[in-house]
């Protein structure tokens, strides 16, 4: 299966962040950490999880706005994943197409 799309992107969870590769494919989301040292690791959100993705403002230390190329992710469950990228709008109407 053919990946809609891939692109460096910083994961933020609060105030922790990771830099690396942001992939989507009919399936979700795969975030691989361009170091394998830190804490966050690898994830994977499959679509079926996803209840809601915006455009949202990337905030430093977790709170103080410092770009406003970023979208949020949020689960079914209410958590919440920020991810920092350029072209945020084509990624949040890609996973909305995929979504509905």
């Amino acid at each position: 299966m053919a990946t809609a799309l891939t692109s460096p992107a910083t994961i933020q969870i609060g105030a922790m962040r990771s830099d690396g590769q942001l992939s989507l494919n009919e399936q979700g989301l795969s975030f691989k950490p361009a170091s394998k040292s830190l804490s966050l690791g690898a994830l994977k959100i499959a679509l079926s999880e996803v209840s809601q993705v915006e455009q949202c403002l990337a905030k430093g230390a977790g709170f103080l706005p410092i770009s406003e190329q970023a979208m949020r992710v949020t689960l079914n469950t209410g958590k919440q994943y920020e991810f920092v990228l350029a072209e945020q709008e084509s990624w949040v109407s890609a996973i909305n197409e995929l979504l509905n």
